[in-house]
């Protein structure tokens, strides 16, 4: 496995310099993004720093590419020119920046994500210490990494993206948010707002600031799987089913995140053709028992992506015709 991932390395300029989508920036011509708040606040801010547009979503079953690309789709991802952003792509040649526990243990070579950005790869966290796992959003990494502050409401909307704030509250993993934030992150900015999250007048500021707005731009706004400790506040996430017919809507919640943070808004596709894989789960026992270990289990399925949802359980996606051919 690539050095960066088995020093542990939380130097920012050696992982700068060793992910080539941010050495060789000219290389990518789009990103592919997740469905959610994390996703668009991490691809605005990469249009921000890098000018790059949106050319697929993935959903991990369904990928929605760009009609004007989707002929020669399968080629394109297989020439390394698309970043996956706030998703875990088992190709090397789709580099992609996530955050799922990606190893049952260090021993795990995942030959496959030698171009993947994760914070549970570079701090070390596996399945067997499962509740150390990355408590934040993809937006918070990348501001880490490249030192991106904002103001109070960017802020705000920032601690929204996968219910960080409620993470770093007393009844969630403040502990273990902590831990990241202090001996991960070493960043101020996150120390100042982190204090603050643990309190009713938070939550109040969250839901007049942001919560407001972000209820007038959702059609359906999904509930989220977790509740606030002061005011039991959640969802919000703005996960969409397809990007298709809520594009309108995509574009209004892009346009929020400019005018909190002054971040470039990425284009997006006006049309799609969709791919649908196959989304499937199976336990570390039987995985460990049919194929003997997790490197033969992601070879021999010909896995797209897959995650640790729990730490004895997998969840993964196959293409009938894998968007990024076999490994």
């Amino acid at each position: 496995m690539a050095i960066l991932y088995s020093s542990k390395c939380r130097d920012r300029r050696q992982i700068l310099e060793s992910f080539y989508p941010f050495t060789k920036p000219a290389v990518i011509e789009g990103l592919i993004i997740g469905n959610d708040l994390d996703a668009l606040l991490s691809a605005a801010l990469l249009k921000q720093r890098y000018g790059w547009d949106v050319v697929a979503v993935y959903d991990y079953r369904k990928l929605w590419v760009d009609q004007r690309i989707a002929d020669n789709v399968i080629q394109k991802l297989k020439s390394g020119v698309y970043l996956a952003v706030d998703l875990d792509i088992y190709r090397n040649a789709v580099p992609s920046i996530g955050h799922h526990i990606l190893q049952l243990t260090e021993k795990d070579r995942l030959e496959q994500h030698e171009q993947t950005l994760n914070p549970n790869l570079i701090f070390g966290v596996d399945c067997r210490n499962f509740r150390a796992k990355y408590p934040l959003g993809t937006i918070h990494f990348l501001r880490w990494l490249f030192e991106m502050e904002l103001d109070r409401r960017g802020e705000l909307l920032c601690w929204l993206a996968d219910s960080a704030y409620i993470n770093a509250q007393s009844h969630r993993f403040r502990e273990n948010v902590s831990h990241w934030l202090y001996e991960f992150f070493d960043w101020p900015p996150f120390w100042e707002i982190f204090i603050l999250l643990d309190s009713a007048d938070y939550e109040e500021l969250l839901v007049r600031e942001i919560g407001r707005t972000l209820d007038k731009i959702l059609i359906t706004p999904r509930p989220g799987q977790v509740k606030s400790r002061h005011k039991s506040l959640n969802g919000w996430q703005c996960q969409w089913s397809d990007p298709g017919t809520q594009g309108e809507q995509i574009r209004q919640i892009f346009a929020f995140i400019h005018e909190l943070s002054g971040w470039r808004i990425p284009e997006l596709p006006k049309f799609y053709s969709c791919i649908t894989g196959q989304r499937k789960r199976i336990s570390v026992a039987e995985l460990l028992k049919d194929y003997g270990s997790l490197d033969e289990f992601l070879n021999r399925e010909h896995v797209f992506s897959y995650a640790f949802t729990h730490a004895q359980l997998l969840n993964y996606t196959q293409f009938s015709s894998s968007p990024a051919g076999k490994t």
